[in-house]
């Protein structure tokens, strides 16, 4: 209800006051009353917490203050047009009302103030009741909103107001799109590309991680993370998993066959220093009968009942026997040596094998931490620079504080924080971390 309308209405008032009488006056009365009620009731905003009734005024609170009185000589209200107005808390928290002066207003509720500025105009001027003071707030104190938004500054404030809200007054996150601000197109999709190629490799070297672990395990099967193992066949990590499953396959056939076939080698050998184990029992066999054969012609020969010739020749074969088996000797210690070389090489290639797929291994894990120290780069570095991303509200790339009053500390909040009037909002882009980097990136990609 505005100054004009109240006039109107006091001057209806006090026309019908004066026709009716004195019933006609109560009645109008009454209904004045109710109405000027009823319009700062209507004109006062609400708050979800309270009512402004209850708003304890601060600094830079815009307040209009109206002052009527009551004559009864002439049977209608008159307005104090010379005080009623818009005032505005001061920075020192008063307000400085013509024939009062300056009152001290922080801290109070409007009918506090209303009623300490009836009471001054009555000691003001010798009054015998207290005018009427009504104060309505008109504008709250601003919130601030400072940091990583796009137009930092200072947002109306509305009863109801969200971080999230005031955030989006203020623009939303900060983003760099123009040669001005070091960041263009060309190199937003060069930080996309890069960060979908970054978030490849990682799980590339994850599908290939969980493979050399099996490996190294002596496991018969891989075991994924489950984003693999819940891929869908043709996706990109169902791709990956089935990749990895046919190259651990391969790799475990491979050296099942180098294993057989060095078992098999390993068995021919021990065959044939079993073969020749028993034919030098034969040829030992054979020596000591040639041998008994030559002592008996030896003494013979002695005793000259046979010929000499027949002792050479019993010599020449004990002879070649004994050549024999030194060769057999010979043959059965080379295959007693290949068959320890071949136990050697079947050791050696297991723990070479292990050697091989630790060295893989580590590499792999290094790998991994260079890709998400890349990532997480690239990440911070979009962050810096303000990417527009196709899906924000998926992203909640922002942290909030509140500072509730001059040298308070700052509490840390969340987008659905209800603030305050004066209140000021810092908002900065979160320190981007592991869990927060595959997130986003999955973002991106998709």
């Amino acid at each position: 209800m505005t100054a004009v309308d109240m006039n109107r209405n006091f001057s209806a008032g006090a026309f019908w006051l004066r026709q009716g009488g004195a019933c006609g006056r109560v009645r109008r009365l009454a209904g004045v009353v109710l109405a000027v009620l009823a319009g700062l009731a209507l004109a006062l905003p609400s708050r979800a917490a309270s009512g402004p009734e209850d708003f304890r005024l601060l600094p830079e609170t815009q307040v209009k203050i109206s002052v009527v009185e009551w004559v009864v000589a002439q049977g209608e209200y008159r307005e104090w047009t010379a005080l009623t107005g818009e005032y505005g808390v001061s920075v020192s928290g008063t307000v400085s009302v013509p024939l009062v002066g300056e009152i001290a207003a922080a801290g109070m509720v409007p009918g506090e103030l209303a009623k300490a500025i009836g009471t001054a105009l009555q000691r003001r001027t010798g009054l015998q009741e207290v005018p009427a003071v009504t104060v309505q707030i008109l504008r709250y104190p601003p919130v601030y909103v400072t940091g990583n938004v796009d137009r930092p500054g200072m947002i109306e404030y509305t009863p109801g107001l969200t971080i999230l809200k005031a955030v989006s007054l203020a623009g939303g996150r900060e983003r760099r799109t123009g040669i001005a601000d070091r960041y263009s197109d060309v190199d937003q999709i060069r930080y996309a590309g890069d960060l979908q190629r970054t978030n490849y490799q990682i799980k590339q070297q994850m599908a290939r991680r969980a493979r050399l672990q099996a490996e190294f395990r002596d496991q018969d099967r891989i075991v994924f993370p489950s984003e693999f193992e819940q891929a869908a066949p043709g996706s990109v990590l169902g791709l990956l998993r089935e990749t990895e499953k046919i190259q651990f396959r391969t790799r475990i056939d491979a050296l099942a066959r180098q294993m057989a076939s060095l078992r098999d080698l390993g068995t021919l050998l021990r065959n044939e220093i079993s073969v020749l184990d028993e034919k030098l029992k034969t040829q030992d066999e054979q020596i000591r009968i040639a041998r008994e054969e030559l002592e008996d012609i030896t003494r013979l020969v002695s005793q000259k009942t046979v010929v000499r010739s027949r002792q050479t020749s019993l010599e020449r074969v004990v002879a070649d026997l004994q050549s024999n088996r030194l060769d057999m000797v010979i043959a059965s210690t080379r295959a007693k040596q290949k068959l320890s070389e071949t136990e050697r090489d079947a050791v050696h290639l297991k723990g070479q094998r292990k050697i091989e797929v630790s060295a893989s291994l580590q590499d792999a894990e290094s790998q991994l931490e260079d890709l998400r120290i890349r990532r997480l780069t690239t990440l911070q570095l979009m962050q810096a620079n303000g990417m527009q991303m196709a899906d924000d509200s998926a992203l909640d790339l922002l942290e909030y504080r509140i500072v509730s009053a001059p040298g308070a500390e700052p509490v840390q909040a969340s987008a659905g924080t209800l603030l305050s009037p004066g209140d000021v909002v810092q908002v900065r882009f979160k320190p981007v971390v592991e869990d927060e980097g595959n997130r986003i990136a999955a973002a991106v990609q998709n």
